[in-house]
């Protein structure tokens, strides 16, 4: 027979192995859904200096122009034809990010096929000093 006044013990204490489990299992999801945006997309381009500087929304055509003077469209090399049927195909704003070393005729004339174009925002990348 079993005696009535024996004493079970009570264990009081919280196990985190589970929740330990459960973090890295939110962290692994965190990490695998997230998306990376690359600001620049690899461009080495060393933007001009500038005291005033404002900021210009995301969804415009950007034209990188590097010290070799290739000219490049939203992350692919381009022609001032290609730029020519983009901008009449389009009215979206441009940002020209040209590089310090490059010749100011280069940006001028992709200034000017912008204004041919009806582009109404044209915009050059600096930095702020």
């Amino acid at each position: 027979m079993t005696s009535k006044n024996k004493r079970f013990r009570v264990i009081n204490y919280l196990d985190i192995a589970p929740l330990i489990d459960c973090m890295l299992l939110l962290l692994i999801f965190f990490l695998l859904t997230s998306s990376f945006i690359q600001q620049d997309q690899g461009f080495k381009v060393n933007l001009p200096k500038a005291a005033f500087a404002s900021n210009v929304e995301n969804n415009s055509l950007t034209i990188y122009l590097n010290s070799s003077g290739q000219t490049f469209l939203n992350g692919k090399k381009s022609t001032y034809k290609n730029l020519k049927a983009t901008f009449l195909s389009t009215q979206k704003d441009v940002v020209i990010k040209a590089d310090k070393k490059v010749r100011l005729d280069q940006v001028t004339k992709i200034m000017d096929l912008a204004q041919s174009c009806k582009i109404q925002n044209l915009s050059i990348a600096t930095i702020n000093e």
